[in-house]
């Protein structure tokens, strides 16, 4: 897809992505026609988290028995939309359900070759198709909070520290190693984050380096609308407390403990919460998933494992949480959920500690180590400096909160139990998780602590906003018009607020790496437009690590002391066709792509830089070949760095000249 919109080249792939969800909703309507009324909240949170746990199990599945590619990607995409389409619900129903549909679409067929169609007809069908006659203000609050939270993280940009660094590039590297089918790697690290970058990068066409510096956005968009619903169906405030709590999270930096300088980073707490959520909404609110108990079972197993692939934290230390307080709270008639739900999560570790029991005895790698390794992350840490107050003072408070909520929530689930027991049982799990940081153990990772409790945090305050809003709901105005400006309201005064207040974000903090930007939108460009392996790049030595797997890397020493005498012996030899055969080290790769930085840049990121006794002797090395008739063009070129190609042999590297020379 050509970026015609000129859009950042960082929200290129959430970009894309919203464009294939807009034409699968399209595709989806006009072959179901199902009733838009139908698309709530509740819908898109609900096939949202089962069709990302189901698509990240069998991802995996894939990865296990050696055969995921793109190929299998498309192959099993069509057999989906095949299977949706035939509303194949029963294997042993399929004779009977086929035959069904061929009639139906027989009769279907008929209909339409018969009716006299004219353009407003064909018009008045696709509004009836795609146009709501209501506009669901719910789902279109949390989308736009959601997108508020997301484009206040895109504004860190330029703060980033983590992008091309050394742990960047070993991320890199994992994702890269599951081309390979390879997801028991060096580090121990549960795959499935890795995974999603994987098949983000497949399914929108842009490089795997461009995915993992942007999947971050989408995780943090996806967590938004997880905490918006859940705070919808704890509260029963579809507006002012999702909305208000959602507006915190995502401007409020100063009062909550995350670290800014990374927030950029993908981060796989964000992406087990979203599979976790819903898991527990759904063990308290089981009707909001199935009644029918075998499905509950399965639905929650696959949530579970989804979570067990991605964040083994989030699985050991939450969940258990979560199922004492629900176990001993939950009224008689939902303690049999929880139960189940507990069976489900069972099985999920069950199955994860079986694979890691037995790839660790293959790999002579034991189980204790590969659960420190993921309760233990030694590339997350701690650094809040940007704090209004200090972090005790800001545990203290937010403990101080969740005792206030405990307390005014206790009444009102007196009062009225079914209405207020879930709320009471987050208010509970809030306050048990706070003791965590109290445990001296080493297996409980403080880092990985605050990124979890984060979203909790944005999770009590809208409960806390709820039980206000009960026990003050006599002084609200009756006039639903007035009562209706007051969320709006709030929350362009909460975002003035933050605004004023965050000022750190221009001014403290400065643009300090701008050239990073640059090289990966390089990077990107040689990914989408050129084979793999059909060419090299020269760079500084981080370039080796972003080479694999897609092309050859030639550190600037060796190309200022070696290309010309390769060059020149090349070009003496490469009509002799015999002798090319016999001695095929002497072929230079088709294109050669050499970056040059224009600005220096200091601190952690001068390994970016071309050094500076190097970038004389690199453009004598390009001006000798311009001399000798080689083609050599300006690839890309920004305001901090340049890309030189150098052209060995046409129409044989670019994927469109290929395909036009054929």
């Amino acid at each position: 897809m050509i970026n015609i919109f000129n859009i950042d080249v960082v929200l290129l792939g959430p970009f894309r992505l919203m464009v294939i969800v807009l034409c699968f909703f399209f595709l989806h309507q006009v072959v179901t026609r199902q009733k838009l009324r139908n698309y709530n909240l509740d819908y898109v949170i609900k096939r949202g988290a089962l069709a990302g746990s189901f698509t990240l199990v069998l991802l995996f599945i894939l990865i296990l028995i050696k055969v995921y590619d793109s190929l299998a990607i498309l192959i099993l995409s069509l057999l989906f939309f095949i299977w949706q389409y035939l509303e194949i619900r029963k294997i042993h129903k399929v004779n009977g359900t086929l035959a069904k549909k061929r009639v139906a679409t027989l009769i279907q067929v008929f209909r339409f070759v018969e009716k006299k169609w004219s353009y407003k007809k064909i018009l008045k069908n696709l509004k009836e198709v795609l146009l709501p006659k209501r506009i669901n203000y719910v789902l279109f609050a949390s989308v736009f909070c959601a997108f508020a939270t997301m484009f206040s993280r895109y504004q860190f940009l330029k703060n980033d520290l983590w992008v091309l660094s050394g742990l960047w590039l070993n991320k890199l590297n994992a994702v890269k190693l599951i081309n390979n089918n390879k997801w028991f790697s060096d580090n121990l690290a549960v795959p499935g984050e890795q995974i999603a970058v994987n098949f983000y990068s497949k399914i929108l066409n842009i490089s795997e380096e461009m995915a993992l510096h942007s999947f971050g956005l989408l995780e943090t968009f996806a967590l938004s609308m997880v905490l918006y619903w859940v705070i919808m169906q704890l509260s029963k405030s579809k507006f002012t407390a999702p909305s208000i709590a959602l507006l915190i999270f995502g401007f409020f930096y100063r009062f909550l403990p995350m670290n800014i300088n990374l927030l950029l980073e993908h981060n796989p707490v964000y992406l087990a919460l979203c599979f976790v959520f819903p898991a527990t909404i759904f063990t308290l609110k089981p009707k909001l998933l199935t009644t029918n108990k075998k499905r509950f079972l399965f639905f929650l197993t696959v949530l579970y494992f989804a979570t067990a692939l991605t964040n083994l934290f989030v699985l050991v230390w939450l969940l258990p949480i979560f199922f004492v307080v629900s176990y001993f709270t939950c009224s008689r008639n939902n303690v049999s959920y929880v139960r189940w739900s507990v069976l489900a999560y069972l099985i999920a570790i069950g199955v994860l500690f079986v694979l890691y029991i037995t790839m660790g005895w293959v790999a002579n790698k034991p189980l204790i180590n590969i659960l420190r390794e993921n309760l233990i992350i030694v590339d997350i840490y701690t650094y809040f400096p940007h704090l209004i107050v200090s972090l005790p003072v800001v545990l203290s408070f937010y403990t101080l909160q969740g005792i206030i909520v405990f307390a005014l929530v206790v009444p009102l689930y007196i009062k009225n139990n079914k209405k207020w027991e879930a709320l009471l049982i987050y208010a509970l799990v809030f306050n048990a998780f706070l003791l965590l940081r109290y445990i001296q153990w080493e297996w409980i990772d403080m880092d990985m602590f605050y990124q979890v409790l984060t979203p909790i945090i944005i999770i009590n305050f809208g409960i806390l906003l709820a039980v206000i809003r009960e026990y003050l709901k006599f002084l609200l105005p009756r006039n639903k018009r007035v009562r209706n400006l007051i969320t709006p309201i709030a929350c362009i005064f909460l975002v003035v607020f933050a605004i004023k207040y965050n000022g750190f974000i221009s001014k403290e903090f400065e643009q300090k790496e701008p050239l990073k930007t640059g090289v990966l939108m390089a990077y990107n460009e040689l990914s989408n437009k050129y084979l793999p392996f059909s060419y090299a790049v020269v760079n500084a030595n981080y370039g080796y690590k972003i080479s694999k797997s897609e092309h050859s890397f030639i550190a600037y020493d060796l190309f200022v002391r070696n290309y010309l005498k390769s060059d020149l012996h090349y070009c003496n030899y490469k009509d002799d066709e015999e002798y090319i055969r016999e001695h095929p080290e002497v072929v230079l790769p088709s294109n050669v792509f050499v970056f040059v930085t224009k600005k220096e840049t200091v601190g952690r990121s001068e390994f970016i830089n071309t050094p500076k006794r190097l970038k004389q002797p690199i453009a004598d090395v390009l001006a000798t070949l311009k001399k000798r008739g080689r083609k050599i063009t300006v690839f890309y070129q920004d305001k901090g760095l340049t890309v030189y190609q150098i052209v060995n042999k046409e129409n044989a590297s670019k994927m469109d000249e290929l395909i036009f020379s054929l």
